[in-house]
């Protein structure tokens, strides 16, 4: 009977050994949305798929500018993902092989755009005052133009710690100059912001011309 219950005590160790690198085996990415739309649908598949897998976020929306953590378990050793982001217009955004063994985030923006999917030029970011004066004009300019475009405040104030969203559209270019005229009159200028990449422009005193 005892040789029994040590064989017995055995096999259980065993179990339990075989079942701990299950769990060793799950992998967590950070997926940030940073392509100036909400993502609707996010889908993973190892890259030896020749299909894609469920949709992760079910009801979420991740937002632009969110992120969400997820977990993916079931692949044994396997790290190399393909992962797709599905915006509310049905535009993707795809990155390809990616190691996420090595990996902490996924950073999703307009740049992964698939070229199957049609971009609107719709330009989006957030401007930030951290020049510590009132903001009375903002305005923002392709680089390719002489002449800059309204002043987008209108009649608005920036407070100096606030910011402000600002969403426009029909430019087919992402690369644009930006200047802010404060309380005094004073301008600070920033030029070439890539705003297909950057969703926050912070001005500070640096930026005084």
């Amino acid at each position: 009977m005892r040789k029994q219950y040590i064989i017995s005590s055995l096999i259980i160790l065993l179990i339990t050994m075989t079942v701990v690198p299950l769990f060793a085996d799950d992998q967590e990415i950070l997926i940030i949305n940073k392509t100036g739309y909400d993502g609707h649908f996010l889908y993973l598949s190892p890259q030896s798929s020749d299909s894609w897998k469920e949709d992760v976020l079910g009801d979420q929306i991740l937002a632009n500018g969110d992120r969400i953590t997820i977990t993916i378990t079931g692949y044994g050793d396997e790290c190399i993902f393909d992962v797709k982001l599905e915006d509310q217009d049905g535009d993707t955004y795809t990155k390809f092989g990616l190691n996420i063994c090595d990996m902490g985030k996924i950073v999703f923006t307009l740049e992964d755009i698939d070229v199957d999917s049609e971009y609107d030029g719709m330009q989006d970011f957030t401007l930030i005052n951290n020049i510590g004066f009132m903001i009375f004009e903002i305005y923002v300019s392709p680089e390719t133009s002489d002449d800059w475009e309204e002043n987008i405040l209108g009649d608005d104030i920036l407070e100096p710690g606030e910011e402000y969203n600002i969403t426009f559209t029909g430019y087919d270019e992402c690369i644009f100059d930006i200047m802010i005229v404060d309380e005094d009159g004073d301008t600070y200028t920033k030029m070439g912001i890539d705003l297909c990449s950057d969703y926050e422009v912070i001005f500070t005193l640096d930026d005084l011309d």
